[in-house]
């Protein structure tokens, strides 16, 4: 059991390290999956004793540490170049042992500041883990390389390719509780003494072992459905912005991210990484500290919203629910003309008038009639020759069929009208019993997805809630869009018994 053995190296690794739990665990991660993590914080806080203990992990493996300035050379990071094979042979190799391509684990501090010929060899070694020596290209057998620097690359100055390839990105900062502080200062340990029983450590063998199994974990749909709206998240924010605030991720850094998914599936002990494992997209999306919050936010909206949604089909149950409503409307609903006592209307000068049969006959503008009694506050003088025929009238709206004037309750005159309306019939018994299978059959359906989320819950919550690199607390997010879903399948089954309630009701 690989997730067994992990836990037990987290917790060596924790040992007298306060704070700086999430640093271990995800360069722990980034060395599973063969990935690079960058470290951005001030000096002094514990950068390298990542580094340091992260070797420990590995049976026999050798380290590498260096910190970089504008005047290093190759010959220091890579090796010096064998004055032999140049003498004997004419041939420029270097000697890569004890040094980086002969490392296991690597430590660049500050690692910005180095010169294109280093940058230029490291985008290689990172990304297809080749070093090209001499005329040979060797092998890295890199497992992880730690970069670290208390600033960002200098824009416009070459730096980007290589700030892609560090897939992994983390703010370290101070500790911030007193009482970690306290023990911090006061503690005698010796961090930087391995302290891992050799049961514990990651054999050779057992890497390599990992690697190709790490490979063939399962994306399943749910997983690729967070990604893709993450992308279109992305390119939306990204607007009208300045090139210097969009946030970019390359074709090349999604497919190591999905590595990554797969490394933290693996290491969990599953066959299919999941959507807590998704967690960890924000640690590979910004490109700014200042964008962090942003992207957390983004994809934790989008798990929350869309993270079961493609393995339950809500909508297609809608749809068909709305559909089955339409058609019980259409064979129940129909039109049908009725007679009515309306109020008479006159057209005098192009305008409409209703009429009241007073001693003179007064007439009254349809449009200001019903504009006014809206509000069930009409109260006109009838002198105003723009609204009313005729004038010397006050009148007060009452009711639809009456109305005061000069104080009496007065009639419109009224006649016989027609208008349309709405009458409803009861189906026919064998259509009746069509719908009766067809509410069997939705509420089956939604009942089935019901049970998917039971399901879910049941088999998914022990995975989602203790995945070694992801926090607990955020499996609430993962399981907010099965209580959401849930929710939206029982109104589903309300609106379908509401549907039965009708046509079985009808006279």
């Amino acid at each position: 059991m690989v997730k067994d053995k992990i836990k037990k190296l987290l917790m060596q690794l924790y040992e007298g390290v306060y704070e700086r739990e999430e640093a271990l665990r995800l360069a722990l991660l980034a060395s599973l999956a063969g990935e690079s993590i960058f470290l951005l914080g001030p000096p002094g806080v514990a950068k390298s004793l990542v580094a340091r203990r992260l070797k420990f992990i590995f049976q026999d493996a050798a380290s590498f540490e260096y910190l970089m300035s504008r005047f290093s050379t190759p010959d220091e990071v890579f090796g010096p170049v064998s004055i032999k094979q140049l003498k004997d042979h004419d041939s420029y190799v270097r000697l890569t042992n004890r040094y980086l391509p002969g490392a296991q684990v690597v430590f660049l501090d500050e690692i910005w500041k180095a010169g294109p010929p280093i940058q230029n060899a490291l985008l290689t070694v990172l990304n297809e883990k080749i070093y090209r020596n001499g005329d040979q290209e060797i092998t890295v057998d890199l497992r992880a390389l730690i970069s670290a620097s208390n600033e960002l690359p200098a824009r416009n100055e070459g730096l980007e390719a290589l700030w892609d390839r560090f897939l992994i990105r983390l703010c370290v900062g101070g500790i911030q509780d007193r009482t970690n502080f306290e023990k911090m200062i006061t503690g005698s340990d010796n961090l930087y003494q391995d302290k891992i029983d050799a049961a514990s450590k990651i054999t050779t063998k057992e890497y390599q072992t990992w690697s190709q199994a790490i490979g063939k974990i399962e994306i399943p749909l749910e997983v690729l459905d967070v990604i893709d709206l993450i992308r279109k998240g992305i390119v939306q924010r990204n607007g009208d912005k300045k090139p210097e605030d969009q946030i970019m991720i390359s074709d090349r850094r999604w497919k190591k991210i999905v590595r990554l998914l797969r490394a933290c599936a693996f290491a969990n002990d599953r066959n299919a990484a999941d959507l807590m494992d998704c967690f960890l997209i924000p640690h590979c999306i910004w490109n700014h500290p200042s964008q962090a919050k942003e992207v957390w936010d983004l994809v934790g909206n989008i798990i929350q919203k869309n993270g079961y949604h493609i393995g339950l089909p809500i909508q297609p149950l809608a749809q068909a629910i709305q559909d089955f409503n339409d058609e019980v409307q259409s064979e129940t609903q129909y039109e049908k003309l009725v007679k009515y006592q309306g109020r008479k209307v006159v057209r005098k000068d192009q305008t409409d008038y209703y009429i009241i049969p007073t001693t003179n006959y007064s007439y009254m503008k349809v449009e200001t009639f019903l504009e006014l009694k809206k509000t069930k506050k009409l109260h006109a003088d009838l002198y105003d020759e723009n609204v009313y025929y005729r004038q010397g009238y006050t009148l007060q709206y009452l009711s639809e069929t009456k109305i005061g004037v000069n104080g009496e309750t007065c009639d419109f005159e009224l006649e016989e009208q027609e208008k349309k309306e709405r009458a409803s019939r009861k189906a026919h018994p064998a259509v009746q019993k069509q719908w009766d299978d067809t509410v069997a059959r939705l509420l089956q359906d939604a009942q089935a997805l019901l049970d998917k989320i039971k399901n879910y819950k049941k088999t998914d919550q022990a995975h989602i809630t203790s995945n070694l690199f992801i926090p607990s607390a955020l499996a609430t997010i993962v399981f907010a869009n099965l209580e959401t879903m849930s929710k939206q399948i029982q109104d589903l089954k309300v609106e379908i018994g509401k549907i039965k309630y009708y046509y079985e009701n009808l006279q």
